[in-house]
């Protein structure tokens, strides 16, 4: 996995979680 994908998927997964936090 090259750190392009790693840095998309880790900001895909973080707004997700905020957005499922914040707008259950």
């Amino acid at each position: 996995m090259d750190w392009s994908s790693l840095e998309r998927f880790t900001m895909q997964t973080t707004f997700a979680a905020l957005a499922n936090r914040y707008w259950p």
